[in-house]
């Protein structure tokens, strides 16, 4: 007697001809990028019945990528990248390889066989031919000299179809003397990390829109060939957050230097954002000066983790130049580590930024506010963290006590980040003047409660601050972060302001007081604290 529960008649997707299935096949898969998640799909799509297997292997489309990093399971098995490279056949594919070490764990044998392995099946002829983004990352245990011989000069690897590259190459000890030799043109991206590439500008052209060239000595002159040949370039990235220090090689001529930075001024106007990572010394950004002037590019970006000296911070603002921004109508000063430091004008969308994690609290932004001093007079937006408000303060007064437009001020107190100091100063000088602050927000954060020391120096900055604001419909004060946080921070004002007899209570008091509604979100302003 057969089951009433199972019904022999086909489903709705078992009516579908094989050319609407193999559609349904390709929603499912995604697009190329990520590329693991392309290839998880073909496999799980081909493993569902004996009809979906034949016809997921008769899409060569459906497996175009090939994906591998150290560690074995689901798509990332050396076997499941290999067989994709075989059932693609023809289509052009995607292939990203990182031989790297796993977080926390040794390098197997077997990951070392795999990882070589594969790259050797990716480098035969017939499928670098296809190939339209190639990328590849490796770490010292997986080097072999023999393997890598045909990525740098005086091989050359022939991908005439590629469309995006990707060379990552982090050993401990920097190869000087391997130069990337790739034979292709017109990039849409490059990205060539730890090694040196052999004529650069030649990989790129009118569809390149990012570019990447980072670890040990870049030529000027390359530079130059990368933005004359790149007409079109978006994104032009100089040194990486990670791996070695870049240096910048001047092998320009001075006579030159001139007939050299007219050549790429077009390109340079038009680039939308130029950022440069741990340059080896200062030298190396009056370097790039000589034929880029950042004073014509719309965000620029300087990322510095070690701070030599007062010249080093002198050279990061003067390469930012911060007059070309125009009116810079917000200023962020984010991490409590280092400078983290954005100039924006909003109506403009330029932009300036710079992080220094080992430069000492506002050695910078003095530097800044001194090469553009209109900035506090055309600020009307400001987000620092609480800890820094007495040496901002300051800051302001010795320059003239005045921010007349600035309307919202957002401070970031959450605990944690006074841990990383010995304390904070209270602000004692003269009254900043803020004629039309109308908001003033608190970033409380969502983990750590507010110490009763910190609580007490936000009711002292509350204090300073509700002086200056403005009564509007839309102003006040906001809390932004969890709730345990906030009743926190509630209680601990609600203590404060019972702390002393009724005789003694002072302003500051009645504030710790009038508070804890605003904190919980029980009122919409603070016009009435």
């Amino acid at each position: 007697m057969s089951n009433p529960l199972i019904s022999s008649s086909p489903t709705g997707i078992d009516k579908l001809n094989d050319d609407l299935l193999s559609i349904v096949f390709f929603i499912v898969r995604g697009p190329v990028y990520p590329i693991g998640h392309s290839l998880k799909s073909a496999i799980l799509l081909s493993i569902v019945c004996r009809r979906w297997r034949n016809q997921a292997l008769s899409l060569a489309r459906l497996w175009n990528t090939v994906h591998w990093h150290p560690g074995h399971g689901g798509d990332q098995h050396v076997g499941a990248a290999l067989a994709a490279l075989d059932r693609s056949r023809n289509a052009p594919l995607a292939v990203q390889i990182m031989l790297v070490e796993r977080p926390r764990s040794d390098v197997l044998l077997s990951d070392l066989h795999d990882g070589r392995a594969l790259l050797r099946a990716v480098l035969l002829p017939q499928h670098l031919r296809r190939i339209t983004e190639f990328s590849i990352t490796v770490s010292d245990p997986f080097w072999d000299d023999e393997l890598f011989r045909p990525f740098s000069y005086p091989g050359r690897l022939c991908m005439p179809a590629l469309r995006q590259l990707s060379i990552s190459f982090g050993m401990r000890t920097l190869r000087t003397d391997l130069d990337v030799n790739i034979e292709c043109s017109d990039l849409e991206e490059l990205h060539v990390v730890g090694m040196k590439t052999r004529g650069p500008g030649r990989m790129v052209g009118p569809s390149t829109k990012l570019v990447t060239l980072a670890g040990g000595e870049l030529n000027l002159t390359d530079v130059v060939d990368v933005l004359h040949h790149a007409s079109r370039l978006q994104t032009f990235e100089i040194g990486t957050m990670l791996g070695n220090l870049t240096s910048i090689i001047n092998d320009i001529n001075p006579e030159d230097v001139s007939s050299y930075a007219r050549r790429i001024a077009g390109t340079v106007a038009n680039l939308c954002n130029f950022s440069v990572y741990e340059l080896s010394t200062f030298h190396d950004f009056a370097t790039l000066q000589l034929i880029i002037y950042t004073s014509s590019i719309r965000r620029c970006h300087v990322w510095q983790s070690f701070a030599e000296s007062l010249v080093a911070e002198e050279a990061w603002i003067e390469f930012l130049n911060l007059p070309s921004v125009g009116e810079v109508d917000e200023l962020r000063l984010l991490g409590s580590r280092g400078e983290d430091i954005k100039f924006v004008a909003t109506k403009t969308g330029w932009t300036r930024h710079l992080y220094s994690e080992k430069a000492t609290a506002f050695a910078c932004l003095p530097l800044a506010l001194d090469s553009h001093p209109p900035i506090l007079s055309t600020l009307e937006v400001l987000t620092f963290d609480i800890i820094k408000w007495t040496p901002f303060m300051h800051m302001v007064k010795s320059r003239g006590a005045r921010m007349l437009r600035l309307t919202r001020i957002h401070l970031i107190m959450q605990q944690h980040r006074l841990a990383l100091h010995q304390g904070m100063r209270d602000y004692t000088g003269a009254t900043i003047d803020m004629p039309r602050l109308e908001c003033v927000g608190f970033d409380i954060g969502s983990s750590t409660p507010p110490s009763a020391y910190l609580t007490m120096r936000f009711l002292v900055i509350s204090l300073q601050l509700l002086d200056c604001l403005i009564p509007t419909p839309r102003g006040g004060v906001a809390f932004v972060g969890g709730d345990d946080v906030k009743a926190a921070l509630a209680s601990q004002c609600e203590e404060i302001s019972w702390s002393v007899p009724a005789e003694e209570r002072t302003v500051l008091h009645e504030v710790a007081a009038a508070l804890p509604p605003y904190i919980l979100g029980t009122v919409e302003n603070a016009g009435d604290v």
